[in-house]
């Protein structure tokens, strides 16, 4: 989550890099929170739902700024997705290696062999898309303006609204048991067994794509309506997620789209530059591979009992998080970075190109 900026880095995008990896943390712990919680009262439930329409954007936020600064691109760097699985592959052998000597866990040879994969779903697909952007990147430069948006389009339509069609037809189908609830299999053009949810690579290359149509048209919107149609949309999920949970936080859903989209173009409207800033949003990998087992550690009634003090309690848990996570990141870049960067395969580097860079 930290490949895809320039080397002089522009605070604002930055600072949204540090919006949407908090809103990641926000979306895991609020379920881990209060989603056991629903049921026992009007508060816990509105809370939930309020915190899930305003950060469900966050990851496809990130694939927004990576088509947005990668879009123009003839190649790309093996060695930086190298480093991020390197990364997540040390910090679960890490934690791994805690629990055996908590004795929380037994050895086996199978566990061990499983930390050397990468078991996150965003990584593996996030790695896949960085490799091919280059090819990506052919159709963005060389497809004029118009012929771009018709292309963005098309997808958008295909991919988003009518792949989210159909999630809607199979949810109705399954709360009133037609054809016993079952599903519609091959009826959406993502796959067989529908979007996904939008855990797929086609969702990730359309949030890529619509990164770059924003540089290649330098597309804005004025803040003011950026923040009033955010707003609106927010609660419209909001009212989605009430209705159908599932369909309604759908990373391909039209409406998580849009605000992803608008959430990005009122951080491209600011100018801001802050070394804290840009120190702070360097850690944004690391808060996404280490928040969880930092999350698990905390009760899960932590935040339970007097209303007035469990958002003051969530928002410490947050930016707790953050903080350890952030201390982590420094430690790592002091001593398993420096080690790294004396290895063969770092200081040189294999390049994939399109071959457009070549004339």
């Amino acid at each position: 989550m930290d490949i895809t900026m320039n080397k002089i880095r522009e605070s604002n995008f930055e600072l949204l890099r540090i919006f949407a990896i908090v809103g990641v943390v926000v979306l895991h712990s609020s379920s881990y929170f209060f989603q056991s919680y629903e049921n026992n009262g009007l508060f816990w439930n509105i809370l939930f739902h309020i915190l899930h329409a305003i950060f469900i954007p966050s990851v496809n936020v990130f694939l927004i700024i990576t088509g947005y600064f990668m879009c123009n691109k003839n190649s790309v760097s093996v060695k930086k997705p190298i480093l991020l699985y390197i990364q997540n592959t040390i910090f679960f052998i890490g934690l791994y290696v805690v629990s055996l000597i908590k004795a929380d866990k037994i050895f086996s040879i199978k566990s061990m062999v499983f930390r050397f994969l990468p078991s996150s779903w965003f990584l593996v697909i996030y790695i896949v898309l960085f490799l091919i952007i280059p090819f990506i990147n052919i159709g963005i430069v060389y497809l004029k303006k118009k012929y771009f948006k018709l292309f963005l389009g098309v997808c958008l339509f295909f991919f988003s609204f009518y792949a989210t069609g159909i999630d809607i037809i199979q949810s109705f189908m399954t709360r009133i048991q037609i054809n016993g609830g079952g599903e519609l299999i091959g009826y959406s053009p993502i796959g067989q067994k529908g979007s996904q949810e939008g855990y797929t690579i086609v969702n990730f290359v359309l949030m890529y794509l619509c990164g770059g149509y924003i540089r290649k048209t330098d597309l804005e919107l004025k803040s003011k309506y950026c923040l009033l149609f955010i707003l609106i949309n927010t609660f419209l999920i909001f009212l989605w997620i009430k209705f159908d949970y599932t369909v309604g936080e759908e990373y391909c859903n039209p409406l998580v789209i849009l605000n992803a989209i608008l959430i990005f173009l009122y951080f491209k409207n600011m100018k801001i530059q802050s070394k804290i800033i840009n120190k702070f949003a360097a850690a944004c990998f690391t808060v996404y591979i280490f928040h969880i087992p930092l999350l698990f550690r905390i009760p899960k009634d932590f935040c339970y009992g007097r209303k007035l003090l469990a958002i003051p309690k969530y928002c410490l848990i947050v930016i707790g998080i953050y903080g350890i996570c952030w201390f982590v990141h420094e430690i790592y870049n002091a001593t398993v970075n420096r080690f790294l960067d004396k290895m063969i395969f770092v200081r040189h580097d294999f390049i994939i190109s399109n071959g457009l860079d070549r004339g």
